[in-house]
């Protein structure tokens, strides 16, 4: 018996300079699943590796990673837009736009000219749930929000709804599925999106603003975005 306590005792004191040394994991939500990561989460990986942290992704519904970031049950969430902290004030942003996303309406059988997020006021129109930006230019429309793109193209796909809003990376990924889904080509909306702390990490917030101020000065976050383009086959 005693001769197994001093083995975990050994054991324990072998481990804990290694623990010590040990480069810290932040784990961070995010509601878009692999294979095909978008640039965002490759810019957010490559800021905090150049500070010596890792990064654990948790896959979650939109709405769900802005909620356990926002208690503390996550550390941050890979990149939302502009003034999340009004709604989920436990949210620190980090005041330096990580990417720019485009939005994009797809239709089976409606074909017109966007010009403006009004343009889609007479239709039934799907997006997933927990995408801000849509949810809040698409208030008083006839919407229905699901918890899944998959589910999104389907509803297009059996009309029950005619026109899907969603960013271009996710069209990218879906559309080749359903042949009978076209793009309405002009763009509805771009916007810049930003990453998110929990308030306990405050003191991460000014050193990863100095570190994506030098990737985009050294060029990082663009040959990271082209390259993304790149390997996803761009349709636009």
């Amino acid at each position: 018996m005693e001769i197994k306590k001093i083995n975990c005792l050994l054991a324990i004191l072998i481990l804990l300079p290694i623990l010590a040394n040990a480069e810290p994991i932040l784990h961070l939500g995010h509601f878009i699943q692999k294979p095909k990561q978008p640039a965002s989460y490759f810019i957010v990986k490559e800021a905090y590796q150049r500070l010596h942290i890792n990064i654990d992704v948790i896959y979650l519904p939109a709405s769900r990673s802005l909620s356990a970031t926002n208690n503390g049950k996550i550390d941050g969430d890979i990149a939302r837009i502009i003034g999340m902290e009004k709604k989920y004030p436990n949210l620190l942003m980090i005041n330096v736009p990580i990417t720019h996303v485009v939005l994009y309406a797809c239709s089976k059988n409606k074909v017109f000219k966007i010009k403006d997020w009004k343009s889609l006021k007479p239709y039934r129109i799907a997006y997933v749930r927990g995408a801000k930006i849509i949810e809040n230019n698409l208030h008083g429309f006839q919407t229905e929000a699901v918890t899944t793109i998959e589910q999104a193209f389907l509803m297009l796909e059996h009309n029950r709804v005619d026109i899907l809003v969603t960013d271009e990376r996710e069209i990218v990924k879906e559309l080749p599925k359903y042949p009978n889904i076209k793009v309405l080509t002009s763009a509805l909306y771009s916007f810049p999106v930003y990453h998110y702390l929990h308030k306990k990490h405050a003191a991460l917030v000014p050193k990863l603003e100095v570190v994506l101020q030098q990737m985009n000065a050294d060029k990082s976050i663009e040959k990271i975005k082209r390259a993304i383009n790149e390997q996803h086959n761009s349709l636009f």
